[in-house]
């Protein structure tokens, strides 16, 4: 009974992993599984295999994005839900804390690469072509080419785009940009996730900045903006 057991949670786990061509046969595996240790667990996943099994599978790639990655209450990555509060909840809580302060690491030195790069390509004696790419592309990006993209990135490598800040923040804020229709993608330019995405964008004329600047005492700051450049705020006097 316990190998039932481990085989059904089996079955049930990959059914949670991105959709692809075998999705069904997945589902059916899930079913077949759960029927011997769980009727009633079964009969779920029928009803589940009735509302989805018609399904096309890009239409399945995007409910997926939608419930997993786009919404934070149904996240399969939060720690809490998958250890629970009676394990080890403040060493859990203390490992999230780092995770967050690296990120926001990251993403100061992905700002301050922007600005290197910046000061790079608007002097006449620069070494631009090493720190930053750029390319212009059509010069429009919007929330409709983003949706696209990340199912895309999803479907080439299954596994999330990896996004560092979407839109405004306080950091950039803070240091005089306007980021606003802008989205930073924890990449770098060289590696094959990062080649794939500019050819990507360049297909689809997204403009794009390609950073390969590294920060002294910091990270790499190596990433791609996604979007125009972004624009400098004016002060309030």
């Amino acid at each position: 009974m316990k190998e039932l057991q481990i085989n059904a949670y089996d079955a049930l786990a990959r059914i949670l992993t991105y959709p692809t061509p075998d999705f069904s046969s997945r589902v059916d595996d899930c079913c077949d599984a759960l029927r011997t240790i769980s009727p009633e667990s079964s009969v779920l996943v029928s009803e589940f295999i009735g509302q989805v099994g018609g399904m096309p599978l890009e239409d399945l790639e995007e409910l997926y994005v939608k419930t997993f990655d786009m919404n934070p209450a149904t996240t399969l990555d939060l720690g809490w839900q998958l250890f629970g509060e009676e394990y080890n909840r403040g060493l859990k809580t203390l490992d999230l804390a780092e995770s967050r302060a690296n990120l926001f690491r990251e993403l100061v030195a992905m700002v301050h690469a922007e600005q290197a790069a910046e000061a790079a390509v608007e002097s006449p004696l620069n070494d631009a072509a090493r720190i930053a790419e750029r390319y212009d592309g059509a010069g429009r990006f919007n929330s409709a080419d983003l949706k696209a993209i990340v199912l895309a990135f999803e479907k080439r490598f299954a596994q999330p785009l990896p996004i560092s800040a979407n839109g405004s923040t306080a950091l950039h804020r803070s240091l005089g940009f306007d980021h606003r229709g802008r989205v930073d993608v924890a990449l770098h330019p060289d590696q094959e996730e990062g080649r794939w995405l500019r050819e990507t964008l360049e297909s689809l004329k997204i403009p794009y900045f390609a950073f390969r600047q590294p920060v002294p005492g910091k990270a790499t700051g190596a990433h791609i903006h996604i979007g125009p450049p972004s624009l400098r705020l004016r002060n309030a006097d």
